[in-house]
């Protein structure tokens, strides 16, 4: 489909079941359907951040403090039954409810969360050690009365490379995907026309190699895991995580977005066996994301050839802001529950 949709806003988003979600200036959370235009509107995921909060290097900005919302189900074929999990402030998480007044925070005193999912009617979550689902117990409708836990599934893998992002996706086959992103630095220009605060942040973090450019993470590769159920169980999954080579006809997406795994079969414009990555690392440097040079770890991973191939929009070193995030509208399968 070769379509443009209007979007009232210009600011970064994440997207789920193929609704864009925008951060408010109150951290509340819009919806919107760029397909029919639809809108929903969620209250505040936390509460605005102090200048005391945040401390001396601290950077807020509304847009980034959500880095990540997933749907449990499409709000338009399921508009009274359908859950939100937010990762916020880093990587804590907030669990909403359709009808619930307010959030529900998580407990979690682990490595922060980096990715969420939804498989098989629960939420999962991941960071760069640990696989976990959240257990949410409730006899009511109110939020208040509502108590949610995590509780970790699997450990990475001993031989696993140390990760920058790591994402989750069902398969078709009623499996979960454990993905890790590796990076590597490379210097891509100058800190001279950088503002003084940002130069700043950049030295903080030891951002400025021996030669006086700004080092950028840069995707280097992937590795997938394959979380399998138990034989014998539509829902319990495996405590070990089993390393895959191939992807065979199918496709991911990566960035913001709930993490979409799709077949070429559906989708013939794509290269099989490949992952399109976006830039959707707001943790590093210290101070503003993508700044200075806005995203531009964007690329096309090859699991054959196990090389990155990155996307050229408006030449090296140059980003876009904000930054892309993939959409898909409609899933082109439903997970079944059991092989």
């Amino acid at each position: 489909m070769n379509s443009r949709f209007h979007v009232p806003y210009n600011e970064r988003c994440c997207s789920s079941h193929g609704w864009l979600i925008f951060t408010e200036e109150t951290l509340a959370l819009t919806l919107f359907n760029p397909l029919s235009g639809a809108t929903i509107h969620l209250p505040p995921v936390s509460k605005v951040p102090t200048k005391e909060e945040l401390g001396e290097y601290g950077f807020y900005d509304h847009e980034y403090e959500v880095q990540k919302v997933v749907l449990s189900a499409d709000p338009s074929i399921a508009p009274d039954n359908y859950e939100v999990l937010a990762i916020y402030e880093d990587g804590r998480l907030a669990l909403f409810k359709c009808g619930w007044s307010t959030w529900i925070h998580v407990e979690w005193d682990g490595l922060l969360i980096r990715e969420v999912t939804y498989f098989n009617g629960k939420f999962y979550a991941a960071n760069a050690l640990s696989l976990m689902c959240l257990d949410v117990c409730s006899n009511k409708l109110e939020s208040n009365s509502v108590s949610v836990t995590l509780r970790c599934l699997a450990e990475r893998p001993l031989n696993s490379a140390c990760s920058g992002m790591t994402y989750l996706v069902a398969t078709p086959y009623g499996h979960l995907l454990w993905i890790y992103r590796i990076h590597t630095y490379k210097s891509i220009g100058t800190p001279k026309d950088v503002r003084d605060d940002i130069k700043e942040c950049l030295e903080v973090s030891d951002q400025i190699d021996e030669n006086g450019c700004i080092r950028y993470r840069i995707t280097t590769r992937f590795e997938l895991y394959e979380v399998k159920k138990k034989e014998g169980s539509t829902m319990q999954l495996v405590a070990e995580p089993e390393p895959i080579k191939t992807l065979d006809d199918m496709v991911l997406f990566l960035g913001h977005n709930e993490s979409v795994l799709v077949s070429t079969r559906d989708f013939p414009e794509y290269k099989a066996n490949c992952i399109y990555y976006v830039d959707d690392c707001l943790y590093w440097p210290i101070g503003a994301p993508y700044q200075p040079f806005g995203a531009t770890d964007m690329g096309v991973f090859d699991l054959e050839s196990q090389c990155c191939k990155p996307f050229d929009f408006v030449g090296f070193g140059k980003g876009l802001m904000p930054p892309p995030v993939w959409v898909l509208p409609k899933a082109n399968f439903e997970i079944p529950l059991s092989n």
